[in-house]
């Protein structure tokens, strides 16, 4: 192994060269591997010496992210890091590096991804399973439930890192959760360009949402995935764990259980079982079932809302397509959901309100109610509409 200067032009010229080789070959990203031993002693060609230990990643990412970006374009753009300085958050994405295949070094995983988004980083990824041993399949599930629901997933490390090896069990939840990622695309996309807009994580230590809240401020074992979905994830060898909500209203999203926060919970998580609470109110859009994400257009649209109390709005951000903007207005026992065009149909399931009828314009929408206590209804999103929605009652 060599040290490349990044501080020289010549030599970034002559590195990009060899990178836009690769990526005109098909290569989507470069591995920016490595980046944290540039030695203080060295002698640099643009930097001085006792800077460029903590400079050098900075410009290696830089490096090898613009020629990406010169290939595949400004939305296509990313790497693989490891090293990262302050200013590194320009040059996406960064993972957490050669874990060890143990419920500890999980835990340390989650509690760098905290650190990392509060330093300024939006995205952060790790190698599910650890990267240095064989996890158990326990270990394994546990780590890419967590893993599932970070901004990037990875499977890598020592063979074998694939779910199928770990038994059928194992293949079966890492399938569920697979599954249930794929179908959030619209929410997890839309959040990370929220979270670029803003400089918000997608994997967001509460205290950065609650401030206020004395409690938050030690949790190192939760987290937000974006601005409505809170993770409590497995971080050792059991079933059982304490689960801190903060201030408001909180679902359950397996049993559709109302929590009043803040407080504290004692709760049962099986294996398969990630726990998961969901903020009141929340608009949370899923796609379909895809094997990989362009595979099939938004259709149907799928929009679960959480309790809806006043007003709320989401805007499901698609690549190369119009923004879908989707709001809601409450007032007494009528709900007012407007949505803007979508490639096809659109699907509306609520949780919290007991309903007697929806209108579309004059067309009355057929409905039904779900096991879980839900309403469901659909109607065409071509165009946009506006559905009046109204509970049931004396006033309805």
């Amino acid at each position: 192994t060599a040290l490349i200067d990044y501080s020289n032009p010549k030599a970034v010229a002559w590195v990009q060269e060899k990178i836009h080789n690769l990526l005109d070959m098909g290569v989507a990203a470069i591995k920016v591997d490595f980046g944290e031993g540039a030695p203080i002693e060295a002698k640099y060609h643009g930097v001085a010496s006792e800077s460029m230990h903590n400079l050098y990643p900075l410009l290696y990412g830089k490096a090898i992210y613009e020629v990406t970006q010169q290939v595949h374009g400004v939305d296509q753009a990313i790497i693989w890091a490891r090293a990262g300085w302050a200013g590194s958050q320009r040059y996406p994405i960064h993972w957490s590096g050669d874990g060890i295949a143990r419920f500890e070094d999980l835990a340390c995983v989650l509690r760098s991804a905290l650190s990392f988004g509060m330093s300024g980083f939006p995205f952060y990824s790790h190698d599910i399973g650890g990267f240095s041993g064989i996890p158990t399949p326990e270990l394994y599930i546990r780590w890419a439930q967590f893993g599932l629901f970070s901004s990037h997933s990875r499977c890598h490390g020592e063979p074998p890192s694939e779910p199928w090896e770990y038994g059928e069990g194992a293949e079966n939840i890492f399938r569920k959760y697979t599954e249930l990622r794929y179908r959030l695309m619209p929410y997890i996309y839309s959040q990370a360009v929220e979270s670029v807009n803003a400089s918000l994580p997608m994997v967001r230590a509460l205290v950065l949402e609650f401030q206020d809240d004395p409690t938050a401020t030690k949790i190192d074992d939760q987290y937000l995935f974006g601005s409505n979905i809170l993770v409590a994830p497995i971080l050792e060898q059991t079933i059982y764990r304490k689960v801190y909500l903060p201030l408001g209203s909180w679902i359950d999203y397996w049993t559709k259980t109302v929590h009043q926060g803040p407080c504290w919970l004692e709760i049962e998580a099986p294996l398969d079982i990630l726990p998961l609470y969901v903020r009141t109110g929340s608009i949370l859009p899923y796609g379909p079932l895809c094997q990989y994400v362009e595979e099939k257009t938004l259709d149907p649209l799928t929009l679960e809302i959480y309790h809806p109390k006043t007003s709320r709005s989401f805007t499901i951000y698609e690549p190369d397509q119009a923004d879908i903007k989707v709001q809601y207005r409450k007032k007494g026992k009528e709900l007012i959901l407007e949505t803007s065009s979508t490639p096809g149909k659109i699907e509306i399931i609520l949780f919290g309100m007991e309903i007697s009828e929806v209108w579309l314009e004059d067309i009355s929408l057929a409905l039904t109610s779900t096991e879980n206590g839900a309403y469901q209804f659909c109607y065409d999103g071509r165009s946009p509409a506006q559905v009046r929605v109204f509970e049931k009652g004396p006033s309805a």
